[in-house]
């Protein structure tokens, strides 16, 4: 299957999901959160995470972090060189069109920062810690030279056993679903 006709599968996997149950969305993103969270904490006492707003079939993954984490967070944004991210919290995010969709970015005010941890979002991952992302290539031109810990997140009904990849695809250290955390390096 070719990449696009696995993201058309996927996206229709994602609203059967939602629009048959959406309690079923919050408590599936209850336990990501949950996981996420443990994962973190077992991390580096100093650290920035780097997160994204999600779309709404995404996952809700900050559902389980306490303000400790909370500020902590930097979020996307484009200022016209490429994503980078900035310092602020999930309250301080403001509808634009910088990724080309309308979405939640930082304010223009926000500090850019270099993230420690990247949560990366994506219609399907392997365990083996490949992505298929929407299309757009803004996470893989990031990915490139992102030095931290890279964590994917998903429902694990976006897990694949094996996915489609290109030279220019970038894979992640971890995804982390409501059923666990899957580490790269013991698939």
């Amino acid at each position: 299957m070719d990449k696009r006709e696995l993201r058309r599968e996927v996206k229709r996997e994602l609203e059967s999901l939602n629009k048959a149950k959406p309690e079923t969305h919050r408590e599936l993103s209850l336990q990501i959160s949950k996981h996420l969270a443990s994962f973190i904490q077992n991390s580096s006492s100093t650290w920035i995470l780097g997160g994204f707003a999600p779309l709404p079939e995404e996952p809700i993954w900050d559902l389980e972090l306490d303000q400790n984490f909370k500020e902590r967070l930097a979020y996307p944004g484009d200022r016209g060189e490429g994503m980078s991210f900035f310092h602020c919290s999930f309250d301080e995010l403001v509808e634009s069109r910088e990724f080309g969709v309308k979405i939640l970015t930082p304010p223009p005010e926000a500090k850019e920062v270099v993230p420690d941890m990247l949560l990366v979002p994506g219609l399907a991952f392997s365990k083996k810690g490949e992505r298929l992302g929407r299309g757009a290539g803004y996470f893989d031109r990031y990915l490139e030279n992102f030095k931290g810990t890279r964590i994917g997140v998903c429902f694990e009904l976006q897990l694949r056993g094996q996915l489609p990849s290109e030279e220019h695809d970038q894979k992640v250290d971890v995804v982390v679903t409501e059923a666990g955390i899957y580490n790269r390096s013991s698939c």
